[in-house]
């Protein structure tokens, strides 16, 4: 688990992560910022504001990235976990 903190203009690349599961919590409020996540199933991209205590479930192999943040600061929490790595998890 790791709590990710975004300051105004910060982002993160278009990027795939290769994890059996992960999932993202948005734990800010905005309508201009979010996550952008690729929907492989539908062949486009999905913008998912930040609504407080929104669960994401991010595909293996989907890319996804945050563009610059409007707001002063924002939070994300990502879980995420490789099976062979996380034996406690059923």
């Amino acid at each position: 688990l790791a709590v990710q903190k975004y300051m105004k203009g910060d982002y993160i690349t278009p990027h795939c992560d290769n994890y059996d599961w992960l999932y993202l919590m948005m734990l800010s409020n905005s309508e201009k910022d979010g996550l952008i996540l690729e929907n492989k199933e539908e062949d486009r991209l999905l913008f998912h504001k930040d609504e407080y205590e929104k669960v994401i479930e991010i595909k293996r192999d989907h890319m996804h990235w945050v563009n610059p943040v409007f707001s002063e600061v924002r939070y994300s929490a990502v879980l995420l976990c490789n099976l062979n790595h996380c034996s406690n998890i059923k």
